[in-house]
Formats: C-alpha cells, sequence, structure tokens
C-alpha cells in the first residue's frame, strides 16, 4: 500500500466538499502528534493485513464454539 499523503486526503476533502476538514485533522490523521488516535496510515495497514485473510480458514472464535448447533 502507498503511504499516505497529504495531498490524498486533500483530493477526498475537494471530492466530498459537504464536511468541512480543518488543515489540523488532516495533520492529525497524516502525523498524529496528539497521541489520541492511531495513524491513519497504520489502520490502513492493518485493515490491508485483514484484507488478505482468508477468514473461512480461521475456524470459530472460543466464545462461538458454545453457539454451534443451537438456531442462534
Amino acid at each position: 500500500m502507498k503511504t499516505l499523503r497529504k495531498e490524498t486526503l486533500l483530493n477526498i476533502v475537494d471530492e466530498f466538499p459537504s464536511f468541512t476538514w480543518d488543515e489540523g485533522i488532516l495533520e492529525e490523521l497524516i502525523d498524529p502528534k496528539l497521541g489520541v488516535i492511531t495513524a491513519f496510515s497504520e489502520i490502513l495497514d492493518e485493515i490491508e493485513t485483514l484484507l488478505s485473510l482468508d477468514l473461512g480458514e480461521t475456524g470459530l472464535s472460543t466464545g462461538l464454539s458454545s453457539l454451534e448447533g443451537t438456531d442462534e
């Protein structure tokens, strides 16, 4: 996946003008300094990793095994 760039977010903002984005919000998504949220690029990397998983082969969670054989 390409590294997230500010220009990319600015293009998205231009395409969807119904919501105004503060410059500080965009900067925080690119390079978080407040420590409150995960960097947007890290979230995109995690999504890419999840997309590469074959969920059909992961099996049921141990918490869901008790639901086997029920209609719920």
